[in-house]
């Protein structure tokens, strides 16, 4: 009861915009070795991490972000049985793309028109029941940081969801090698 109480408070806070975004530099890489840790042996699934161009300074909020990802593996693992889980992440063309792929069963086109949508995918016939808040939770959290969280139709088993940020350049004071004189309150990306 608690648990479903914290996660209906934390997308009530994301849906009336309670959260405040705190954007700063740093490694994306580092952020996913760290979200990636707990979940290589969790339930006897293998996860493989794959992040290029290292290292990759980002200026985003990494308690969101961080948070947003965690989502999404919570998700594959409750809802997917999958065997394996990959997060990816790549950088080009000014958009930073984070992709969580599980080969499960993946979702029909029912179930996928409602996967955004609130407490539509909670408790599910034959699975670990969750709230229905993990996906809406985490595509909020995506467009709070000025990107977006789509389903990546184009694998043949299972689900793919694309993580999409813009990828802002890091500051002067750190392509210059100098540390930067504030990194508390950068200013905010807009979306």
């Amino acid at each position: 009861m608690q648990s479903l109480l914290q996660e209906m408070l934390h997308f009530m806070r994301l849906s009336s915009s309670g959260l405040r975004m705190r954007p700063r530099e740093f490694d994306l890489a580092d952020l996913l070795e760290k979200i990636a840790a707990p979940y290589r042996y969790r339930c006897g699934t293998r996860m493989r991490l794959s992040v290029h161009a290292r290292p990759q300074i980002i200026n985003s909020d990494p308690e969101l972000l961080e948070r947003a990802i965690t989502n999404l593996l919570e998700n594959a693992l409750r809802h997917s049985s999958a065997r394996r889980l990959m997060l990816i992440a790549r950088l080009g063309e000014g958009r930073i793309r984070i992709w969580v792929v599980d080969d499960g069963r993946g979702m029909d086109e029912a179930r996928a028109a409602l996967a955004f949508e609130p407490f539509a995918n909670a408790g599910q016939a034959g699975e670990v029941t969750g709230f229905g808040l993990g996906l809406p939770s985490a595509r909020l959290i995506a467009r709070e940081l000025g990107g977006d969280l789509v389903l990546d139709r184009r694998v043949r088993k299972g689900c793919s969801f694309m993580l999409e940020l813009p990828a802002l350049p890091p500051s002067p004071a750190l392509r210059t090698g100098q540390a930067p004189t504030d990194v508390e309150e950068p200013p905010c990306v807009a979306a």
